[in-house]
């Protein structure tokens, strides 16, 4: 992909249309980040496709749930609604708000965080996040949290 590439980018409000999760199946997924901590992201994608019967929606599951977490985990961060996907060559546009899936997981995490899991199942699930990769990368650097703007995620497919 070249840099004039990014002008080809469409907009679109929702990447599918997502038959909704039960918050059960979202646990499941979410227990699979907290249990196999060294499995890559295949291994991951794979347990959850087999735990929530949802094989279809685990990539999505291995993108969203690192990402709300740490959303909601560092809030000091200013952090963009919008996502990009490149498939084929093309890229897309897309709200986070706008996602049912993305929604539903980040309800999930919110009521899940109000008794704070342990550290290590904190951060078994950050340890995915590219988004606070990079937030520690900036405060390793002496960044201040409140200061930190990010760009939208890129995925590929």
């Amino acid at each position: 992909m070249g840099f004039f590439d990014l002008f080809n980018k469409k907009d679109r409000t929702e990447e599918k249309t997502v038959v909704p999760l039960s918050q059960d199946q979202i646990a499941l997924a979410v227990k699979v980040f907290e249990t196999y901590p060294s499995q890559g992201q295949k291994g991951i994608c794979d347990l959850i496709g087999k735990k929530t019967g949802r094989a279809d929606l685990a990539s999505d599951l291995y993108r969203f749930i690192p990402i709300a977490y740490g959303r909601l985990i560092v809030q000091e961060v200013s952090y963009p609604d919008r996502y990009l996907v490149e498939k084929k060559g093309d890229i897309a546009e897309y709200a986070f708000s706008e996602n049912t899936l993305y929604v539903q997981v980040e309800q999930y995490i919110t009521r899940k965080i109000r008794k704070p899991p342990s550290q290590i199942d904190m951060l078994n699930v950050l340890n995915h996040s590219p988004e606070f990769d990079a937030i520690n990368q900036a405060l390793h650097a002496g960044s201040k949290l409140e200061d930190l703007v990010l760009s939208p995620p890129y995925f590929l497919e």
